[in-house]
């Protein structure tokens, strides 16, 4: 698959208030996403809150020693990020999509001047902090290694999800529920006395009494949580911007057991929200909520 490396990505409202941009790195081999003088590869921060212009937060971490918007550097293609709103820090995790070389898929926790070097973390030869700190000699002391890294064949191209602070699937609450873009699928991450365990998550979607590994959409666009925390996955089956074949369900705890052959993943289910045209999200169906528990 071709992996097109688009300068703006996208922004999240930390719970300091500021906005934070992510920027891919445009597809440059000149190591600009570890240059702190350009924009490329980086996570920004800017206070958006006057009605005149944006300025920046005397906090930031560069604003002697590079371009004062930059917050944190060194990303390949941040796609999608999330703030953890019942963290008492300004938690921010973001996906990295990897390179087509090699394929690494990257989730990260974002702080203030990290360098957030995926060529060297993608061909170093250590997965983990306790294996990177036998190579120190290969990574800077700025470098942040990041909470998980997956490839082929269990995903392609991760797409950054949520926090879950909802209140219908208890089994899912406090984890990191996260996409992966080519394969359709659904997966989370547990953290547990600073250590992070994958899982997958299948999915049974209305009507069907199937739990599959993926959504019957193909393409995982986005997850995002509602008003009261529950999430909401944005899905498409044709990457056509003039086709509207885009949906939006939300997750719901599954209301009946099924047999799941995949990883023995947990199970959800999901209902179409909305149908997506390539401007304007139209009304599909009315919700199916319940409120059950796995």
């Amino acid at each position: 698959m071709a992996r097109a490396s688009a300068k703006w990505r996208s922004g999240v409202f930390g719970k300091d208030g500021y906005l934070y941009i992510t920027t891919g790195d445009g597809g440059d081999r000149a190591n600009s996403r570890f240059d702190k003088f350009s924009l490329l590869g980086k996570i920004l921060r800017i206070n958006v809150s006057l009605s005149s212009s944006f300025t920046i937060p005397e906090s930031n971490p560069f604003i002697n020693n590079g371009r004062p918007e930059v917050f944190a550097y060194g990303f390949r293609n941040p796609w999608r990020c999330a703030v953890d709103k019942a963290s008492y820090q300004n938690r921010i995790i973001c996906g990295d999509v990897g390179e087509d070389d090699r394929n690494e898929e990257e989730i990260n926790i974002i702080v203030p001047g990290g360098r957030y070097g995926w060529i060297d973390i993608e061909h170093a030869p250590c997965r983990s902090l306790k294996e990177c700190k036998k190579v120190e000699n290969l990574l800077q002391e700025e470098d942040q290694l990041p909470i998980h890294i997956y490839s082929l064949p269990k995903g392609q191209a991760v797409v950054g999800g949520v926090v879950y602070r909802g209140t219908n699937i208890r089994s899912l609450q406090g984890l990191y529920v996260y996409g992966d873009f080519v394969h359709g699928s659904l997966h989370y991450l547990k953290e547990e006395n600073k250590e992070w365990t994958a899982g997958n998550l299948c999915v049974r979607e209305k009507n069907n009494k199937h739990c599959n590994k993926s959504f019957s959409q193909k393409f995982i666009l986005g997850l995002e949580a509602d008003r009261n925390g529950e999430i909401l996955v944005l899905t498409t089956s044709d990457l056509r911007n003039n086709v509207s074949s885009g949906k939006i369900y939300r997750l719901q705890a599954n209301p009946m057991r099924v047999d799941d052959d995949w990883n023995q993943g947990d199970s959800v289910s999901s209902s179409p929200l909305f149908v997506c045209c390539v401007l304007v999200c139209c009304v599909l169906s009315k919700l199916w909520i319940k409120e059950l528990s796995l």
